[in-house]
């Protein structure tokens, strides 16, 4: 009877250690700590008290909940987008600066301008921070597809590509931007001649080239790309790869690109082990089927 007292006594105190550690770390949740300071506020004040924390308070995880919880809301956050905005522009550390990219994605297409005029006030790092994002809104930012042309002549190497990759998540739309696309294809690689600096300059405008190829197999591309297309066929597999799928959209238009295709649907994937070329040659015989009219 004793030892089962004795039992009974310390499970007791088990279990309220274990409710009192429960309610400890419950207290230190973010998002208790969160929804304790908005409770009982109108929704709009709600709206601007967790932007606040997001933005100024000193704790990092609770600045990130908060954040995330902007996301949460959605569109009816869109009022946030501003505070939200200048916090991605200045913030130095990475897993914030990813979360609020998200957060704004989902606030939906309202935030547009407000991405595409806090540009006047951003250094080139946060320029790319808010290109980012509008390319994550896809096809609803539209409205965003002439700014985003005016920054592929931009003099930043990564300013340029983020607004490439953008511009082909908007997909269709952004049919207009084809030309400087295809001029961006069309330019010689910068040569290697073993000079490190050289090097990076190559990788640089074969990067630029592939985003650009890329981009135009999202969008779609016309007949006026083929040229340049069929230039690209010769590069690297993942370049190629996207070449031959928009050639594959023209169809038996773009036959003139059959014996290039046939080319790089035999390179050599060692069987198969090299991933890469073996895309690049799925790519170039299902491309082929579609240029190819049967006699």
């Amino acid at each position: 009877m004793v030892f089962f007292i004795r039992g009974t006594l310390v499970f007791a105190l088990l279990i309220g250690c274990t409710a009192e550690a429960e309610q400890t770390w419950n207290a230190k949740n973010p998002r208790n700590i969160l929804l304790s300071r908005i409770q009982g506020k109108w929704f709009a004040d709600q709206v601007t008290t967790v932007s606040d924390i997001a933005r100024y308070d000193p704790d990092r995880e609770l600045r990130i909940d908060a954040i995330r919880y902007l996301g949460g809301l959605g569109s009816e956050a869109s009022c946030a987008s501003q505070t939200l905005i200048d916090e991605l522009i200045s913030q130095p550390d990475v897993t914030t600066v990813y979360a609020l990219q998200h957060t704004l994605s989902q606030l939906g297409p309202a935030i547009v301008p407000d991405l595409m005029n806090s540009v006047k006030s951003s250094h080139p790092e946060g320029t790319i921070r808010l290109i980012t994002v509008i390319g994550t809104l896809g096809p609803a930012a539209t409205e965003a597809i002439q700014w985003l042309s005016l920054q592929i002549e931009a003099s930043d190497f990564e300013l340029r590509e983020a607004a490439i990759i953008a511009l082909g998540k908007i997909g269709p739309t952004a049919k207009p931007v084809l030309p400087q696309l295809v001029t961006i294809i069309s330019e010689p690689r910068v040569p290697l001649n073993g000079d490190s600096l050289q090097a990076h300059y190559y990788r640089q405008s074969r990067d630029l080239q592939g985003a650009a190829v890329r981009a135009v197999s999202l969008i779609g591309a016309d007949l006026t790309a083929l040229p340049a297309l069929r230039l690209a066929l010769k590069e690297e597999p993942s370049i190629a790869e996207s070449a031959a799928n928009a050639i594959a959209q023209l169809g038996p238009a773009a036959a003139l690109a059959a014996a290039d295709l046939r080319l790089l649907s035999q390179r050599n994937d060692y069987g198969g082990k090299d991933i890469k070329t073996r895309a690049a040659r799925l790519a170039a015989e299902n491309a082929l089927a579609s240029v190819e009219v049967e006699k």
